[in-house]
Protein backbone atom coordinates (compact mmCIF):
# COMPACT_ATOMS: atom_id res chain seq x y z
CA UNK A 1 0.00 0.00 0.00
CA UNK A 2 2.83 2.38 0.81
CA UNK A 3 4.30 1.96 -2.68
CA UNK A 4 0.92 2.69 -4.28
CA UNK A 5 0.34 5.90 -2.30
CA UNK A 6 3.91 7.19 -2.61
CA UNK A 7 3.87 6.65 -6.38
CA UNK A 8 0.52 8.34 -7.01
CA UNK A 9 0.70 11.75 -8.68
CA UNK A 10 -2.42 12.88 -6.86
CA UNK A 11 -4.93 11.49 -4.38
CA UNK A 12 -8.49 12.83 -4.55
CA UNK A 13 -10.53 12.54 -1.36
CA UNK A 14 -14.29 12.54 -1.93
CA UNK A 15 -15.99 13.77 1.23
CA UNK A 16 -19.69 13.77 2.04
CA UNK A 17 -19.82 17.56 2.11
CA UNK A 18 -21.36 17.66 -1.37
CA UNK A 19 -22.99 20.68 -2.98
CA UNK A 20 -24.48 22.79 -0.21
CA UNK A 21 -24.35 26.19 1.42
CA UNK A 22 -21.82 24.79 3.91
CA UNK A 23 -19.66 23.51 1.05
CA UNK A 24 -19.77 26.90 -0.67
CA UNK A 25 -18.76 28.61 2.56
CA UNK A 26 -15.94 26.13 3.14
CA UNK A 27 -14.62 26.70 -0.38
CA UNK A 28 -14.79 30.45 0.25
CA UNK A 29 -12.86 30.12 3.54
CA UNK A 30 -10.15 27.92 2.08
CA UNK A 31 -9.87 30.12 -0.98
CA UNK A 32 -9.11 33.14 1.20
CA UNK A 33 -6.37 31.39 3.16
CA UNK A 34 -2.91 32.69 2.33
CA UNK A 35 0.40 31.05 2.95
CA UNK A 36 2.15 31.05 6.31
CA UNK A 37 4.83 33.75 6.29
CA UNK A 38 8.29 33.17 7.77
CA UNK A 39 9.62 34.91 9.71
CA UNK A 40 6.31 35.91 11.25
CA UNK A 41 6.03 39.69 11.60
CA UNK A 42 3.78 41.77 13.85
CA UNK A 43 1.69 42.59 10.79
CA UNK A 44 1.27 38.88 10.02
CA UNK A 45 0.22 38.15 13.60
CA UNK A 46 -2.31 40.98 13.52
CA UNK A 47 -3.71 39.80 10.19
CA UNK A 48 -3.97 36.19 11.37
CA UNK A 49 -5.63 37.29 14.61
CA UNK A 50 -8.21 39.26 12.66
CA UNK A 51 -8.72 36.33 10.27
CA UNK A 52 -9.19 33.90 13.17
CA UNK A 53 -11.67 36.19 14.89
CA UNK A 54 -13.70 36.70 11.72
CA UNK A 55 -13.66 32.96 10.97
CA UNK A 56 -14.64 31.80 14.43
CA UNK A 57 -17.35 34.38 15.06
CA UNK A 58 -19.32 33.58 11.92
CA UNK A 59 -22.06 30.97 12.56
CA UNK A 60 -22.16 29.83 8.94
CA UNK A 61 -18.40 29.29 9.07
CA UNK A 62 -18.73 27.35 12.31
CA UNK A 63 -21.41 25.12 10.77
CA UNK A 64 -19.29 24.55 7.66
CA UNK A 65 -16.22 23.59 9.69
CA UNK A 66 -18.32 21.39 11.99
CA UNK A 67 -19.77 19.51 9.02
CA UNK A 68 -16.39 19.10 7.34
CA UNK A 69 -14.60 17.96 10.50
CA UNK A 70 -17.47 15.56 11.15
CA UNK A 71 -17.02 13.80 7.82
CA UNK A 72 -16.48 10.04 8.41
CA UNK A 73 -13.31 10.22 6.31
CA UNK A 74 -11.25 11.68 9.15
CA UNK A 75 -11.98 8.85 11.57
CA UNK A 76 -11.16 5.90 9.32
CA UNK A 77 -7.87 4.37 10.35
CA UNK A 78 -7.07 3.22 6.81
CA UNK A 79 -7.00 6.79 5.45
CA UNK A 80 -3.94 7.62 7.55
CA UNK A 81 -1.58 5.88 5.13
CA UNK A 82 -2.98 7.49 1.98
CA UNK A 83 -3.17 10.93 3.58
CA UNK A 84 0.31 10.83 5.09
CA UNK A 85 2.18 9.13 2.25
CA UNK A 86 0.45 10.70 -0.75
CA UNK A 87 2.55 13.58 -2.10
CA UNK A 88 -0.37 15.62 -3.44
CA UNK A 89 -3.71 15.18 -1.68
CA UNK A 90 -6.84 17.12 -2.67
CA UNK A 91 -10.37 17.27 -1.28
CA UNK A 92 -13.40 17.17 -3.55
CA UNK A 93 -15.75 19.71 -1.98
CA UNK A 94 -18.88 20.43 -3.98
CA UNK A 95 -17.63 20.70 -7.54
CA UNK A 96 -14.16 21.96 -6.59
CA UNK A 97 -10.92 20.31 -5.54
CA UNK A 98 -9.01 21.99 -2.71
CA UNK A 99 -5.39 21.13 -1.90
CA UNK A 100 -4.80 19.66 1.55
CA UNK A 101 -2.12 22.30 2.08
CA UNK A 102 -4.89 24.93 2.15
CA UNK A 103 -6.66 23.19 5.00
CA UNK A 104 -3.37 22.72 6.84
CA UNK A 105 -2.67 26.45 6.58
CA UNK A 106 -6.17 27.21 7.90
CA UNK A 107 -5.60 24.95 10.89
CA UNK A 108 -2.20 26.50 11.59
CA UNK A 109 -3.64 30.00 11.54
CA UNK A 110 -6.50 29.07 13.86
CA UNK A 111 -4.39 26.94 16.21
CA UNK A 112 -1.85 29.75 16.57
CA UNK A 113 -4.43 32.08 18.10
CA UNK A 114 -5.14 32.06 21.83
CA UNK A 115 -8.69 33.09 20.97
CA UNK A 116 -9.28 29.59 19.55
CA UNK A 117 -9.10 28.04 23.04
CA UNK A 118 -11.61 30.57 24.41
CA UNK A 119 -13.83 29.94 21.40
CA UNK A 120 -13.83 26.18 22.02
CA UNK A 121 -14.70 26.67 25.69
CA UNK A 122 -17.62 28.89 24.77
CA UNK A 123 -18.83 26.51 22.07
CA UNK A 124 -18.62 23.50 24.37
CA UNK A 125 -20.74 25.35 26.93
CA UNK A 126 -23.38 26.17 24.34
CA UNK A 127 -23.56 22.91 22.38
CA UNK A 128 -23.57 19.19 23.05
CA UNK A 129 -21.74 18.38 19.81
CA UNK A 130 -18.33 16.72 19.71
CA UNK A 131 -16.79 19.50 17.61
CA UNK A 132 -13.68 19.67 19.80
CA UNK A 133 -13.03 15.93 19.33
CA UNK A 134 -13.46 16.30 15.57
CA UNK A 135 -11.05 19.23 15.49
CA UNK A 136 -8.49 17.22 17.45
CA UNK A 137 -8.90 14.26 15.08
CA UNK A 138 -8.27 16.40 12.00
CA UNK A 139 -5.21 17.93 13.67
CA UNK A 140 -3.94 14.42 14.46
CA UNK A 141 -4.29 13.31 10.84
CA UNK A 142 -2.39 16.38 9.64
CA UNK A 143 0.28 15.94 12.31
CA UNK A 144 0.94 12.38 11.09
CA UNK A 145 1.18 13.64 7.50
CA UNK A 146 3.60 16.42 8.45
CA UNK A 147 5.80 14.03 10.44
CA UNK A 148 5.88 11.59 7.53
CA UNK A 149 6.74 14.30 5.00
CA UNK A 150 9.53 15.53 7.30
CA UNK A 151 10.87 11.97 7.65
CA UNK A 152 10.16 11.83 11.38
CA UNK A 153 10.35 8.22 12.58
CA UNK A 154 6.84 7.12 13.53
CA UNK A 155 7.02 4.28 16.05
CA UNK A 156 4.20 1.81 16.56
CA UNK A 157 3.37 2.67 20.18
CA UNK A 158 3.25 6.40 19.47
CA UNK A 159 1.00 5.80 16.47
CA UNK A 160 -1.32 3.62 18.55
CA UNK A 161 -1.55 6.40 21.10
CA UNK A 162 -2.30 9.29 18.73
CA UNK A 163 -4.79 7.27 16.63
CA UNK A 164 -7.10 6.42 19.54
CA UNK A 165 -9.81 8.50 17.86
CA UNK A 166 -9.65 6.56 14.60
CA UNK A 167 -12.19 3.85 13.81
CA UNK A 168 -11.92 0.45 12.16
CA UNK A 169 -14.61 -2.09 11.36
CA UNK A 170 -12.23 -5.00 12.01
CA UNK A 171 -10.30 -4.90 15.30
CA UNK A 172 -7.15 -6.33 13.66
CA UNK A 173 -6.89 -3.13 11.62
CA UNK A 174 -6.12 -1.14 14.76
CA UNK A 175 -2.52 -2.21 14.07
CA UNK A 176 -2.66 -3.53 10.50
CA UNK A 177 -3.83 -0.13 9.27
CA UNK A 178 -0.68 1.51 10.65
CA UNK A 179 1.95 -0.91 9.33
CA UNK A 180 2.76 1.25 6.31
CA UNK A 181 3.52 4.24 8.56
CA UNK A 182 5.45 2.63 11.39
CA UNK A 183 9.23 2.33 11.18
CA UNK A 184 9.40 -0.52 13.67
CA UNK A 185 6.09 -2.45 13.48
CA UNK A 186 7.36 -5.10 11.07
CA UNK A 187 10.02 -6.11 13.61
CA UNK A 188 7.26 -7.31 15.91
CA UNK A 189 4.59 -8.30 13.38
CA UNK A 190 6.24 -9.63 10.19
CA UNK A 191 2.98 -10.38 8.37
CA UNK A 192 -0.66 -9.38 9.01
CA UNK A 193 -2.89 -12.39 9.55
CA UNK A 194 -6.62 -11.99 10.14
CA UNK A 195 -6.98 -15.67 11.03
CA UNK A 196 -4.97 -15.38 14.26
CA UNK A 197 -6.99 -14.35 17.32
CA UNK A 198 -6.12 -11.04 18.96
CA UNK A 199 -4.92 -12.52 22.26
CA UNK A 200 -2.38 -14.80 20.58
CA UNK A 201 -1.22 -11.99 18.30
CA UNK A 202 -0.92 -9.47 21.14
CA UNK A 203 1.22 -11.81 23.25
CA UNK A 204 3.41 -12.56 20.22
CA UNK A 205 3.93 -8.85 19.51
CA UNK A 206 4.74 -8.11 23.15
CA UNK A 207 7.23 -10.97 23.32
CA UNK A 208 8.94 -9.75 20.17
CA UNK A 209 9.00 -6.20 21.53
CA UNK A 210 10.66 -7.36 24.76
CA UNK A 211 13.22 -9.48 22.90
CA UNK A 212 14.08 -6.91 20.21
CA UNK A 213 13.54 -3.61 21.94
CA UNK A 214 12.79 -3.01 25.61
CA UNK A 215 11.25 -4.69 28.63
CA UNK A 216 9.49 -1.47 29.67
CA UNK A 217 6.50 -2.34 27.47
CA UNK A 218 5.22 -4.41 30.41
CA UNK A 219 4.39 -1.13 32.19
CA UNK A 220 1.66 -0.45 29.61
CA UNK A 221 -0.18 -3.64 30.55
CA UNK A 222 -2.05 -2.47 33.70
CA UNK A 223 -4.06 0.19 31.84
CA UNK A 224 -6.79 -2.23 30.70
CA UNK A 225 -9.29 -4.21 32.80
CA UNK A 226 -9.21 -7.98 33.17
CA UNK A 227 -8.63 -9.84 29.91
CA UNK A 228 -7.22 -13.20 28.89
CA UNK A 229 -3.85 -11.53 28.43
CA UNK A 230 -1.04 -12.01 30.95
CA UNK A 231 -0.47 -8.99 33.19
CA UNK A 232 2.84 -8.26 31.42
CA UNK A 233 1.21 -7.80 27.99
CA UNK A 234 -0.55 -4.54 27.06
CA UNK A 235 -3.85 -4.79 25.18
CA UNK A 236 -2.36 -3.34 22.00
CA UNK A 237 -5.49 -3.72 19.86
CA UNK A 238 -7.63 -1.79 22.36
CA UNK A 239 -5.68 1.41 23.05
CA UNK A 240 -8.73 3.32 21.81
CA UNK A 241 -11.00 1.76 24.44
CA UNK A 242 -8.51 1.73 27.33
CA UNK A 243 -5.90 4.46 26.72
CA UNK A 244 -2.52 3.81 28.33
CA UNK A 245 -0.50 6.48 30.10
CA UNK A 246 1.24 8.84 27.71
CA UNK A 247 4.06 9.12 30.24
CA UNK A 248 4.89 5.42 29.82
CA UNK A 249 4.71 5.54 26.03
CA UNK A 250 7.09 8.50 25.98
CA UNK A 251 9.47 6.68 28.31
CA UNK A 252 9.47 3.55 26.13
CA UNK A 253 9.80 5.47 22.86
CA UNK A 254 12.71 7.42 24.35
CA UNK A 255 14.59 4.20 25.12
CA UNK A 256 17.63 5.20 23.04
CA UNK A 257 17.99 8.62 24.69
CA UNK A 258 21.05 9.55 26.73
CA UNK A 259 18.75 10.96 29.42
CA UNK A 260 16.85 7.71 30.01
CA UNK A 261 16.94 5.97 33.36
CA UNK A 262 19.26 3.02 33.89
CA UNK A 263 18.11 1.42 37.13
CA UNK A 264 20.10 -1.75 36.39
CA UNK A 265 22.97 0.05 34.64
CA UNK A 266 23.63 -1.61 31.29
CA UNK A 267 22.71 -5.09 32.52
CA UNK A 268 21.32 -7.33 29.78
CA UNK A 269 17.86 -8.81 30.15
CA UNK A 270 17.65 -12.48 31.19
CA UNK A 271 13.98 -12.96 30.32
CA UNK A 272 12.61 -16.34 29.32
CA UNK A 273 9.03 -17.22 28.40
CA UNK A 274 7.12 -20.29 29.53
CA UNK A 275 3.59 -20.51 28.16
CA UNK A 276 1.93 -17.30 29.44
CA UNK A 277 4.58 -16.68 32.10
CA UNK A 278 7.57 -14.36 32.02
CA UNK A 279 10.54 -15.66 34.03
CA UNK A 280 13.33 -13.35 35.15
CA UNK A 281 15.86 -12.75 37.90
CA UNK A 282 15.10 -9.65 40.00
CA UNK A 283 16.32 -7.82 43.10
CA UNK A 284 13.68 -6.76 45.61
CA UNK A 285 14.01 -3.18 46.87
CA UNK A 286 11.14 -3.24 49.34
CA UNK A 287 7.37 -3.08 49.67
CA UNK A 288 5.11 -0.04 49.67
CA UNK A 289 4.13 0.95 53.21
CA UNK A 290 2.67 4.36 52.44
CA UNK A 291 0.97 5.75 49.32
CA UNK A 292 -0.22 9.26 48.52
CA UNK A 293 -2.84 10.89 46.32
CA UNK A 294 -2.22 11.41 42.60
CA UNK A 295 -2.71 14.66 40.72
CA UNK A 296 -5.83 13.33 38.95
CA UNK A 297 -7.44 11.56 41.91
CA UNK A 298 -10.91 12.79 42.86
CA UNK A 299 -11.25 14.35 46.30
CA UNK A 300 -12.42 11.20 48.08
CA UNK A 301 -10.26 8.24 47.06
CA UNK A 302 -9.16 6.57 50.28
CA UNK A 303 -5.65 7.98 49.79
CA UNK A 304 -3.23 8.78 51.35
CA UNK A 305 -3.02 5.42 53.11
CA UNK A 306 -0.29 3.72 55.16
CA UNK A 307 0.53 0.52 57.01
CA UNK A 308 -0.10 1.29 60.68
CA UNK A 309 2.19 -1.56 61.78
CA UNK A 310 5.26 -0.02 60.15
CA UNK A 311 7.46 2.95 61.01
CA UNK A 312 11.06 4.09 60.68
CA UNK A 313 13.36 6.55 62.35
CA UNK A 314 14.17 9.51 60.14
CA UNK A 315 15.66 12.90 60.98
CA UNK A 316 14.20 16.13 59.65
CA UNK A 317 17.32 16.87 57.62
CA UNK A 318 17.27 13.39 56.05
CA UNK A 319 13.58 13.73 55.21
CA UNK A 320 14.28 17.05 53.50
CA UNK A 321 17.06 15.46 51.45
CA UNK A 322 14.68 12.68 50.44
CA UNK A 323 12.12 15.19 49.25
CA UNK A 324 14.72 17.24 47.45
CA UNK A 325 15.72 14.12 45.53
CA UNK A 326 12.11 13.08 44.92
CA UNK A 327 11.10 16.51 43.58
CA UNK A 328 14.33 17.28 41.74
CA UNK A 329 13.59 16.63 38.09
CA UNK A 330 11.02 15.05 35.78
CA UNK A 331 13.89 12.72 34.78
CA UNK A 332 16.04 11.76 37.75
CA UNK A 333 19.51 11.98 36.26
CA UNK A 334 22.89 12.75 37.86
CA UNK A 335 23.81 16.41 37.82
CA UNK A 336 27.40 16.65 39.01
CA UNK A 337 28.44 20.08 40.21
CA UNK A 338 31.95 21.60 39.93
CA UNK A 339 33.78 21.55 43.26
CA UNK A 340 33.72 25.34 43.41
CA UNK A 341 29.92 25.27 43.42
CA UNK A 342 29.54 22.30 45.75
CA UNK A 343 28.91 24.35 48.90
CA UNK A 344 26.41 26.63 47.20
CA UNK A 345 24.69 23.63 45.65
CA UNK A 346 24.35 21.86 49.00
CA UNK A 347 22.92 25.03 50.51
CA UNK A 348 20.34 25.28 47.72
CA UNK A 349 19.46 21.59 48.14
CA UNK A 350 18.80 22.23 51.82
CA UNK A 351 16.70 25.30 51.05
CA UNK A 352 14.60 23.54 48.43
CA UNK A 353 14.23 20.37 50.50
CA UNK A 354 12.91 22.36 53.44
CA UNK A 355 10.63 24.32 51.13
CA UNK A 356 9.09 21.14 49.74
CA UNK A 357 8.37 19.71 53.19
CA UNK A 358 7.27 23.04 54.64
CA UNK A 359 4.73 23.43 51.85
CA UNK A 360 2.60 20.75 53.53
CA UNK A 361 1.94 22.89 56.61
CA UNK A 362 -1.76 22.55 57.56
CA UNK A 363 -1.85 26.21 58.61
CA UNK A 364 -1.75 27.23 54.96
CA UNK A 365 -5.40 26.25 54.74
CA UNK A 366 -7.39 24.95 51.81
CA UNK A 367 -6.72 25.85 48.18
CA UNK A 368 -8.64 28.65 46.56
CA UNK A 369 -9.71 27.87 42.95
CA UNK A 370 -8.81 31.45 42.02
CA UNK A 371 -5.23 31.22 43.30
CA UNK A 372 -2.20 30.59 41.14
CA UNK A 373 -1.21 26.91 40.90
CA UNK A 374 -4.54 25.93 42.48
CA UNK A 375 -4.36 22.35 41.11
CA UNK A 376 -0.90 21.85 42.58
CA UNK A 377 -2.00 23.31 45.91
CA UNK A 378 -4.97 20.93 45.91
CA UNK A 379 -2.53 18.04 45.42
CA UNK A 380 -0.34 19.33 48.26
CA UNK A 381 -3.32 19.67 50.60
CA UNK A 382 -4.52 16.15 49.76
CA UNK A 383 -1.09 14.69 50.58
CA UNK A 384 -0.69 16.27 54.01
CA UNK A 385 -1.67 12.92 55.52
CA UNK A 386 1.02 11.07 53.53
CA UNK A 387 3.04 9.03 56.04
CA UNK A 388 6.81 9.44 55.72
CA UNK A 389 7.53 6.50 58.00
CA UNK A 390 7.93 8.67 61.09
CA UNK A 391 4.98 11.05 60.86
CA UNK A 392 2.63 12.58 58.32
CA UNK A 393 3.87 15.31 56.03
CA UNK A 394 1.69 17.82 57.86
CA UNK A 395 3.26 16.83 61.18
CA UNK A 396 6.76 16.86 59.72
CA UNK A 397 6.21 20.32 58.25
CA UNK A 398 4.96 21.60 61.62
CA UNK A 399 7.98 20.21 63.48
CA UNK A 400 10.53 21.33 60.90
CA UNK A 401 12.99 23.98 62.05
CA UNK A 402 15.62 25.57 59.86
CA UNK A 403 17.47 28.90 59.64
CA UNK A 404 15.95 29.44 56.21
CA UNK A 405 12.45 28.61 57.35
CA UNK A 406 11.09 31.80 55.79
CA UNK A 407 11.90 30.44 52.35
CA UNK A 408 9.38 27.66 52.63
CA UNK A 409 6.66 30.10 53.63
CA UNK A 410 7.47 32.40 50.73
CA UNK A 411 7.44 29.49 48.29
CA UNK A 412 3.87 28.82 49.34
CA UNK A 413 2.85 32.47 49.52
CA UNK A 414 3.85 32.96 45.91
CA UNK A 415 0.76 30.96 44.97
CA UNK A 416 -1.34 33.71 46.56
CA UNK A 417 0.64 36.77 45.58
CA UNK A 418 3.35 37.68 43.12
CA UNK A 419 6.13 37.80 45.71
CA UNK A 420 8.70 40.23 44.32
CA UNK A 421 11.51 39.33 46.72
CA UNK A 422 11.38 35.53 46.59
CA UNK A 423 9.46 35.21 43.32
CA UNK A 424 12.13 33.72 41.02
CA UNK A 425 13.36 31.07 43.46
CA UNK A 426 9.81 30.28 44.55
CA UNK A 427 8.86 29.71 40.92
CA UNK A 428 11.75 27.25 40.64
CA UNK A 429 10.54 25.28 43.66
CA UNK A 430 6.96 25.15 42.42
CA UNK A 431 7.99 24.20 38.90
CA UNK A 432 9.93 21.17 40.14
CA UNK A 433 7.12 20.07 42.41
CA UNK A 434 4.56 20.62 39.65
CA UNK A 435 6.54 18.56 37.11
CA UNK A 436 6.62 15.58 39.42
CA UNK A 437 3.02 15.89 40.62
CA UNK A 438 1.78 16.05 37.02
CA UNK A 439 3.39 12.70 36.27
CA UNK A 440 0.22 11.50 38.04
CA UNK A 441 2.09 9.03 40.21
CA UNK A 442 1.68 8.39 43.93
CA UNK A 443 4.18 9.47 46.53
CA UNK A 444 5.30 6.26 48.21
CA UNK A 445 7.42 5.19 51.14
CA UNK A 446 9.26 1.86 50.98
CA UNK A 447 10.54 -0.38 53.71
CA UNK A 448 13.82 -2.17 53.10
CA UNK A 449 17.35 -0.87 53.17
CA UNK A 450 17.90 1.90 50.59
CA UNK A 451 19.32 5.17 51.87
CA UNK A 452 16.33 7.01 50.44
CA UNK A 453 12.89 5.51 50.86
CA UNK A 454 10.62 8.24 49.45
CA UNK A 455 9.74 7.74 45.80
CA UNK A 456 6.92 7.59 43.27
CA UNK A 457 4.63 4.72 42.33
CA UNK A 458 2.34 4.14 39.35
CA UNK A 459 -1.25 5.16 40.02
CA UNK A 460 -2.45 1.55 40.37
CA UNK A 461 -0.04 0.78 43.22
CA UNK A 462 -1.42 -0.28 46.61
CA UNK A 463 -0.04 -1.04 50.05
CA UNK A 464 2.31 -4.04 50.23
CA UNK A 465 2.97 -4.11 46.49
CA UNK A 466 6.65 -4.94 46.03
CA UNK A 467 9.28 -3.01 44.06
CA UNK A 468 11.93 -4.88 42.08
CA UNK A 469 14.94 -4.11 39.92
CA UNK A 470 14.80 -6.36 36.84
CA UNK A 471 17.92 -6.73 34.65
CA UNK A 472 17.45 -4.91 31.36
CA UNK A 473 14.58 -2.77 32.68
CA UNK A 474 15.40 0.93 32.93
CA UNK A 475 12.89 1.60 35.73
CA UNK A 476 12.02 -0.26 38.93
CA UNK A 477 8.93 -2.46 38.53
CA UNK A 478 6.01 -2.63 40.97
CA UNK A 479 4.70 -6.19 41.22
CA UNK A 480 1.83 -7.69 43.23
CA UNK A 481 2.40 -11.09 44.82
CA UNK A 482 -0.34 -13.70 44.42
CA UNK A 483 -1.16 -16.51 46.88
CA UNK A 484 0.71 -18.96 44.62
CA UNK A 485 3.90 -16.81 44.96
CA UNK A 486 3.69 -15.65 41.34
CA UNK A 487 3.60 -11.95 40.50
CA UNK A 488 1.39 -9.59 38.51
CA UNK A 489 2.56 -6.32 36.92
CA UNK A 490 1.25 -3.15 38.59
CA UNK A 491 3.41 -0.48 36.98
CA UNK A 492 6.67 1.43 37.24
CA UNK A 493 8.29 3.27 40.11
CA UNK A 494 10.78 6.08 40.65
CA UNK A 495 13.08 5.28 43.56
CA UNK A 496 15.54 7.99 44.51
CA UNK A 497 19.08 6.73 44.62
CA UNK A 498 18.28 3.84 42.29
CA UNK A 499 17.56 5.31 38.88
CA UNK A 500 21.12 5.28 37.54
CA UNK A 501 22.17 1.85 38.79
CA UNK A 502 23.55 2.94 42.17
CA UNK A 503 21.32 0.60 44.17
CA UNK A 504 21.60 -2.23 41.63
CA UNK A 505 25.35 -2.40 42.18
CA UNK A 506 24.74 -2.99 45.89
CA UNK A 507 21.94 -5.55 45.50
CA UNK A 508 22.83 -7.53 42.41
CA UNK A 509 24.96 -10.24 44.06
CA UNK A 510 23.12 -11.06 47.29
CA UNK A 511 19.51 -10.09 46.68
CA UNK A 512 18.72 -11.40 43.19
CA UNK A 513 16.00 -14.07 43.06
CA UNK A 514 14.12 -15.79 40.26
CA UNK A 515 10.50 -14.69 39.93
CA UNK A 516 7.58 -15.63 37.68
CA UNK A 517 5.28 -12.93 36.28
CA UNK A 518 1.93 -14.13 34.94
Amino acid sequence: MRAIYSGAQSIIVATETGASTAADRLIQILGSVGKISHPISDATIAADTSFAADTLNDELTFSALEAFFGDPYWKRIWILQEFAIGYNTEFLIGNRTIAATKLRTLLEKLNAQSSVKDWWIEKMQNTQSSVKNRWDQVNTVFKIRMDWQREVSLKLLLLLEVTQGSLCSVRHDRIFGLLGLSVDALKYLPEPNYDIDLTTMTVAITRAYIQRNTLEIIFLAPHCPHTDLPTWSPNLFHFDSFPPESRIIRMISNSDSKSRWRATSEEESSITFQDQSLLTPAARIGSIRSAGTTFSDPTETGFPVHDTTWAREVSSSHLCREFYEAMLEILYTPNAKPSSLRTAHKRMCAVHGHSFVKSFLPSYGSPDPEMQHSELVTWISANRAFFTGASTLAESATQLRHPLLMYGWNAWSWTYWDNRFWGNEAILVWRKMSMMAKLDMRLMCLDGGPEYQIGWAAKGARLHDEVFLIPGCSSPAILRKRPDAKYEVVGDAIVTGAMQGELWEKLRLEHVQDIEIV
